[in-house]
């Protein structure tokens, strides 16, 4: 159940940070690579958010304990996002990298908290 509660903070996090992204983006016009770097920080701050709740909850291995929420969340967004837009989720190693991200978020989350 504390994992559930984790994942669900993460995505309300992930939620909030797309919604204020998709504003900056209509009122400042950014660049692809801007929007890029916003999805990175998206990605690592939820991880993060999730770990963090899960390591405070948990008490023990705290940093496993993140490492799983992150990689949870991951799949999830995988799962997603193949639901929503086919087999065009990412190209070539982005994949790897977004998985490196979420799993890196949640253990820092973990072991912060």
């Amino acid at each position: 159940m504390k994992v559930l509660k984790s994942l669900v903070f993460s995505y309300v996090i992930t939620g909030t940070l797309l919604f204020l992204l998709a504003f900056l983006l209509y009122e400042l016009r950014f660049s692809d690579t801007m929007i890029r770097v916003g999805m990175v920080v998206v990605y690592l701050f939820s991880a993060f958010a999730g770990g963090f709740y899960l390591g405070k909850k948990t008490g023990k291995r705290r940093y496993l304990w993140g490492i799983l929420s992150g990689f949870l969340y991951f799949l999830i967004l995988l799962i997603l996002s193949f639901a929503m837009n086919g087999l065009t989720l990412v190209h070539g190693g982005s994949t790897a990298m977004v998985l490196l991200l979420c799993a890196f978020g949640g253990m820092l989350g973990g072991m912060v908290s």
